[in-house]
């Protein structure tokens, strides 16, 4: 009777010790993941299109940080042309993809979307839809592929992006919207807008 309890103790244990890893390891992948934003997005056929943000209220000078995504969700590979993508500074941007070819030196330095920013009445803050440079680039994207980027904007970001309007959003509150200006198999060209998300700078 002796060893019988001894080994239910010691299974107890195991089973104790193994549970401590497991929630463990489970509250650190909770604990460590960014949190979750206010998100919109657009789908047309084969392309869903969404803009997430970090929070929707942050404090004057602070980091606004968009996230972007572009998934095929049709069942056949489709190559999308991009028309004179906007600049966006690398040091300020992340870029990751599934099921997408193209020219490295495009998915390393290319803003694949865009995006405006417009005041709470309607009129336009900020935008970045379109480069400056008449030229386009391919991608091949394959069913369920994927490709997200995801910037900072701030005075810094703005300012090396060239665009103008370089300065810290006033205390105020505003809408942003996500653009994709592309074809897709060769079709004229066309955009997709999100809806928009607000948010407040305080």
């Amino acid at each position: 009777m002796v060893w019988y309890s001894k080994l239910w103790v010691k299974i107890s244990l195991v089973v104790i010790a193994v549970g401590l890893v497991v929630g463990g390891t489970y509250a650190y992948y909770w604990f460590s993941q960014p949190p979750a934003g206010p998100k919109v997005s657009i789908m047309s056929d084969p392309l869903e299109f969404s803009m997430e943000l970090d929070k929707s209220d942050y404090q004057y000078g602070g980091n606004i940080t968009i996230k972007f995504r572009l998934e095929n969700i049709g069942n056949e590979s489709i190559t999308i042309m991009r028309s004179a993508p906007p600049g966006w500074p690398t040091q300020y941007m992340r870029t990751s993809y599934f099921g997408v070819e193209t020219d490295p030196y495009y998915l390393n330095k290319e803003f694949f979307f865009g995006f405006r920013i417009t005041h709470l009445n309607g009129t336009e803050i900020y935008e970045q839809v379109q480069g400056v440079l008449q030229y386009s680039f391919d991608f091949r994207m394959s069913p369920g592929g994927w490709i997200e980027q995801t910037i900072t904007y701030d005075y810094y970001s703005t300012e090396w992006a060239g665009m103008g309007n370089s300065y810290l959003l006033p205390r105020d509150t505003y809408r942003v919207r996500g653009v994709f200006r592309h074809s897709v198999n060769n079709s004229p060209l066309y955009t997709l807008e999100t809806p928009a998300i607000a948010f407040v700078i305080r």
